[in-house]
């Protein structure tokens, strides 16, 4: 089998050379090198194989690379050690039902209802700079009673359908966030993208953390609910008609976000743009941040490779 820094470097070669595309099930997807169909080959780094669904062929991702780039097994070794990886993880494919997705018991929309915490809530969202009536327009609430009494309600769609929600809470009583388990829904945070909607309807795409963050920004934003991103939320990036890619991803995740754009970059614009310390998006508000992103350029792969040894030095020297 593969070791792990090998994999890494696979996977940094069929996505910056061969243009290939996590798709399912650990599959990337791409161009097969042996009959040139369109997106009917795949390489499987966690099975150590690959498969054409046209012609058939079938070997080894690493004499996959050597058929591509003419070299025997040997100085296919070499050729791979002089390659930047890419961190590449073995997916874990757990299978669950899509259910029907209700709102919790006790929810109101953020507009509605004369209960103290219609009040708070709107307060807290107000004094985070968001727009309460806009948020009330997509369904955002919180809970008068029941389970998660005190919790603002966040909902996630996909082409206009509820699939998800996420909560946050507003008293201190209970965890900060007490989010439906993957077998509540059938769908979890590694197969969500907060407004995934918007990869269809504009070009430019903002991306960051939060939703709050994603708010903040406008409607052309979207949120990843954490620093990594899955494979399946890439895919999706990928596969997507939007061209540029501006991350926004919170300071102390920018290794992170330079990550994403190299994987983004054979693919789409990409831009990463760091905010000052202890920032984010939504504390560094919607003008500050427009301001920092019109100073950045969009980033080649070298420059990106060069922000990320300049990042790995100055973490080792802070370390």
């Amino acid at each position: 089998m593969l070791t792990k820094k090998l994999k890494d470097r696979l996977y940094s070669y069929f996505t910056n050379r061969m243009g290939m595309f996590d798709y399912t099930r650990g599959w990337m997807k791409g161009d097969c090198p042996a009959c040139g169909a369109e997106n009917k080959f795949g390489v499987n780094l966690a099975s150590n194989r690959s498969h054409c669904f046209k012609c058939e062929y079938a070997d080894r991702p690493l004499d996959v690379v050597g058929l591509v780039e003419h070299l025997d097994a040997n100085g296919t070794r070499k050729y791979l050690n002089g390659i930047e990886g890419i961190e590449y993880k073995d997916p874990i494919v757990i299978e669950y039902e899509r259910k029907a997705v209700n709102l919790p018991i006790g929810y109101c929309n953020l507009m509605d209802g004369d209960h103290f915490l219609g009040m708070l809530a709107r307060n807290y969202l107000r004094g985070r700079g968001l727009n309460v009536k806009k948020l009330s327009r997509r369904g955002f609430g919180y809970c008068s009673e029941g389970p998660l009494f005190g919790y603002i309600v966040l909902p996630y769609y996909l082409n206009g359908e509820l699939i998800y929600y996420s909560t946050r809470r507003l008293l201190s009583i209970g965890p900060k966030f007490d989010n439906p388990k993957i077998e509540d829904f059938g769908i979890g945070k590694s197969s969500l993208i907060y407004n995934i909607d918007a990869l269809n309807y504009y070009s430019t795409i903002y991306v960051v953390e939060s939703v709050f963050n994603a708010e903040t920004i406008g409607d052309n934003a979207i949120a990843l609910a954490g620093k990594s991103i899955s494979p399946w939320q890439l895919s999706a990036l990928i596969k997507s008609p939007a061209t540029n890619f501006i991350i926004l991803l919170d300071p102390d995740a920018y290794a992170y976000a330079i990550t994403l754009a190299m994987q983004l970059t054979n693919f789409k614009r990409v831009k990463v743009v760091l905010l000052p310390e202890t920032q984010d998006v939504n504390s560094w508000g919607r003008d500050n941040t427009l301001t920092l992103v019109r100073k950045t350029r969009y980033q080649e792969y070298k420059e990106l490779l060069k922000l990320k040894n300049a990042n790995s030095r100055t973490q080792h020297t802070h370390n």
